[in-house]
């Protein structure tokens, strides 16, 4: 009797350190949020990394997305936008986001608005993470006990960052989609 080769032989699709290939992660997502609660944080400490814009946050059920608004439009949304502060930002897990902070005054006379922009400041230097104290009415600001060493910011500016971050998501026509529901046209 002959004998049968394997019909299948798992060495040969085995991969060895010579097989390996050189991948880059491309950026293609940048949120538009405020840190989790659970998150440690940090800013971009250069200046440039830094804008004030005024947001229009669409919320649909649970979702909301931020959409940016262009100066020549902000007249036909006047009382739906924020001025805001964007700061590039970058999590523990090297998530990068637009930090947004709201640079308006609220009920609790801008103290939220403060502890935000602090602890934002704080972040240019040290992990952060900075939980909803509602109690409180502000932002606690949490510095990490450890050192959880220096982020890997990626090679990007903050206009590349912005257009990653607002692709398709950028008023700039009183004919826009957002626009016209909130003048109930649609």
């Amino acid at each position: 009797m002959t004998e049968v080769p394997p019909a299948f032989d798992p060495s040969k699709y085995r991969m060895t350190s010579s097989d390996q290939v050189d991948i880059t992660t491309m950026l293609t997502n940048v949120p538009v949020r405020r840190p989790k609660r659970t998150e440690f944080f940090r800013v971009h400490p250069g200046a440039e990394y830094t804008m004030d814009v005024a947001l229009l946050t669409v919320e649909d059920g649970l979702d909301k997305e931020s959409y940016l608004v262009a100066p020549d439009v902000r007249l036909h949304v006047e009382g739906d936008y924020h001025l805001t502060r964007l700061h590039a930002a970058i999590t523990k897990q090297n998530v990068v986001f637009l930090l947004k902070i709201k640079l308006t005054e609220n009920k609790s006379g801008g103290a939220m608005m403060h502890t935000a922009l602090e602890g934002a400041e704080m972040a240019k230097n040290l992990w952060v993470k900075m939980p909803w104290n509602a109690a409180a009415g502000n932002w606690d600001v949490l510095i990490a006990k450890g050192d959880l060493g220096e982020p890997d910011w990626p090679n990007k500016s903050m206009a590349e960052l912005m257009e990653i971050a607002f692709r398709d998501r950028v008023i700039d026509s009183p004919d826009h989609p957002v626009v016209r529901d909130l003048g109930g046209e649609i």
